[in-house]
């Protein structure tokens, strides 16, 4: 039997063990509070400031002159205080003074501009921020140290006139700090010539702000005396704007009225005779006055207003055609699928002139009569060869006769006028305004890009259009009206936002630019052809128009002859898509080869095999464009956010 002082000592050992547990729980507990109170994060520099003084007077011009006295307490490797300025458009500050006071005597120590490595020497960071040093780098850390320094400045600008009268709205107290303000006082004067509705209080305090808190005040003041404060930003009167955009689609109406009566002069307007293409007798009769009397590479030449490599493929696939010379179309398999044309001289080259001869003599080199594609190549590669300026000369010539000269294109003297009263106008936005002209240059070119790259892609094709012209007209006429009516929203008036409302020159640039674009836009649509020249492109249009629909039909009223005239249409791919589909079917003409041989036949073939055609493998037309493209030297570069209107606030503390 357990005795009872066994037992006694038993429940007094497990008494102090529940003790010992108990006793180390708690201390396990206290250990965690005081890391959860002291995080290891804690920063080891701390600001605050145990009072901020504010006077303030707003004067007679709008003016505001400010004095803050500052009681700040640095703790940690704080180099000294600093001022940040959240200044808006139009808004400046002026530093009038900085100053330490000594605790000891309280007399003031001026602070000097220049470098900051010095103590009590202030510099502007730049032309928002004010830092000064109240420490050396070599000094030890501040332990709690308290300063008191003044800082006396003068804001311009932070009034808005909306609706006649002004609109006050400043924050008094700088919101970026990372520090509290135990105690914030303001005491506000108002000039005599101002009078504030609702009233502002003449003074304020508040006590234990956080960095998160503000001291805002928004009023509507009326100006007592006659005029207009002499610092408060001028608006444009709307006078002068309505005026402005009115003259902006004036001069608009003007210039699109110049343009079309000097296209009407030159028969850009002018209908086009086409005869029923049911009645293919007369269709036929009348190819061949418009079509077949001209040589092919003249026809492209007229058609696409300029010589190139479609020339110089028309006038080879015409000497095909003549027999003049035989063609031959291989593709060649490999890491890219080569058409070789191989051609071959039929004739002595004395029955050539012009640049025909020049064109033979430069394939057929050293004397050849027989060249390919890839023998050009390598024979030119390193000089270069380019048959399209070869022949140019002497091809434009013989257009000269056909279409008469050219007139004599005037020069852009009005669009050079208005782009440069766009950006003089810029340039004086940005003198009289600074920062406001990068709002008008931001609206010119967030809103611009659109309606200019919309017209520039109208503009380009517009001299090859024949028909629906007026319509036409409006693919760069509507982007310019567009372009007109977002700037002058943009200039009207920006009542939410009057920061962003531009000046007098940025009225004018902004009602100048759609002016200016159109003009130019005007200036490269309009044709530089005489009206024999127009006509002639009206034609070939036309006659384009009326081959597309006969390659539609299976059996189209065409011959392989006509062959060299679609290719320098521009319709070698439409010959492809006909044979493709229909091609197969034809028949009775047989291939010409390199000898020359042929068997005539009136049926369209797509070509035949003179061309490619009834079977060929591969486009003459694709490898007769590779062969006219040239040969490009080696030292050629190529070939062919919410927005806010108040003032004041920013940021102090330290750096």
């Amino acid at each position: 039997m357990e005795s009872v002082f066994c037992r006694r000592s038993r429940d007094q050992g497990l008494v102090e063990s529940e003790l010992m547990v108990n006793a180390r729980t708690t201390q396990l507990l206290v250990l965690v509070m005081m890391l959860w109170s002291t995080p290891l994060w804690a920063p080891t520099a701390n600001i605050y400031w145990p009072a901020i003084e504010v006077e303030a007077r707003l004067d007679a011009d709008g003016r505001l002159h400010v004095s803050e006295r500052w009681t700040v307490v640095f703790h940690g490797k704080w180099n000294g205080g600093e001022r940040f300025f959240d200044l808006r458009l139009g808004q400046t500050v002026e530093l009038e003074g900085l100053h330490r006071i000594d605790p000891l005597n309280g007399q003031a120590v001026t602070l000097f501009a220049g470098s900051i490595d010095g103590v009590d020497q202030y510099n502007w960071t730049d032309r928002h921020r004010l830092r000064w040093r109240s420490r050396l780098a070599t000094d030890p850390p501040f332990d709690n140290e308290t300063f008191h320094y003044v800082l006396d400045y003068t804001l311009s600008g932070i009034l808005r006139e909306i609706d006649g009268s002004y609109r006050l709205d400043h924050e008094f107290l700088f919101t970026e700090r990372v520090g509290r303000i135990d105690r914030f006082t303001l005491d506000l004067e108002l000039d005599p010539s101002w009078r504030a509705q609702p009233a502002l209080p003449e003074r304020i305090e508040k006590v234990e702000l956080l960095p998160s808190d503000r001291v805002r005040l928004t009023a509507d003041l009326t100006y007592l005396p006659n005029g207009r404060p002499a610092s408060v930003p001028t608006h444009t009167p709307i006078g002068f704007r309505v005026a402005a955009f009115a003259a902006a689609l004036a001069l608009m109406a003007w210039l699109v009225v110049g343009f079309r009566r000097h296209e009407a002069a030159r028969g850009r307007f002018d209908a086009v005779e086409v005869p029923d293409p049911l009645d293919h007798r007369l269709a036929r009769r009348w190819l061949e006055e418009k079509l077949l009397r001209l040589r092919p590479e003249e026809v492209g030449a007229l058609w696409d207003r300029k010589v190139g490599p479609p020339e110089v493929a028309a006038t080879v696939a015409r000497l095909v055609s003549e027999g003049k010379l035989a063609s031959h179309v291989d593709q060649r398999s490999g890491r890219r699928k080569l058409r070789i044309l191989t051609l071959e001289l039929l004739v002595d080259r004395a029955e050539f002139d012009g640049y025909e001869r020049l064109l033979i003599d430069k394939l057929f080199f050293e004397g050849r009569t027989r060249t390919d594609t890839e023998a050009v190549r390598k024979h030119y590669q390193v000089k270069g060869f380019d048959p399209a300026a070869l022949i140019r000369p002497l091809l434009e010539a013989r257009l000269e006769g056909l279409r008469g000269p050219k007139p004599k294109a005037p020069r852009p003297v009005l669009t050079w006028l208005l782009w440069s009263v766009v950006l003089v106008a810029l340039c004086l936005e940005g003198v009289m305004w600074g920062e406001r002209v990068l709002v008008v240059m931001a609206i010119l070119f967030l809103v611009g890009v659109l309606p200019i790259v919309v017209g520039s892609c109208f503009v380009v094709p517009y001299q090859r259009w024949t028909r629906s012209l007026g319509r036409a007209t409006l693919g760069f006429l509507a982007p310019a009206l567009t372009l007109a009516a977002v700037s002058w929203g943009a200039a009207l008036q920006i009542r939410e936002v009057p920061d962003l409302m531009p000046g007098v020159f940025g009225v004018t640039a902004l009602a100048a630019l759609p002016v200016a674009l159109l003009s130019l836009w005007l200036h490269w649509a309009r044709t530089v052809e005489s009206r024999r020249g127009v006509r002639l492109q009206h034609e070939f249009a036309a006659i384009r128009r009326l081959l597309v629909d006969e390659l539609k039909r299976p059996q189209p009223d065409l011959e392989d002859a006509w062959f060299p005239y679609l290719l320098a249409l521009g319709l070698d791919r439409a010959v492809d898509k006909w044979f493709a589909s229909h091609g197969a079917a034809t028949s009775g003409f047989d291939s010409v080869g390199l000898n020359g041989s042929a068997s005539a036949s009136p049926r369209w073939t797509g070509g035949g095999g003179t061309f490619g055609g009834a079977g060929a493998s591969a486009s003459w037309g694709a490898a007769a464009a590779s062969l006219a493209s040239g040969v490009a030297s080696p030292n050629a570069s190529g070939t062919g956010s919410s927005s806010r209107s108040f003032s004041g606030g920013g940021g102090g503390g330290g750096w």
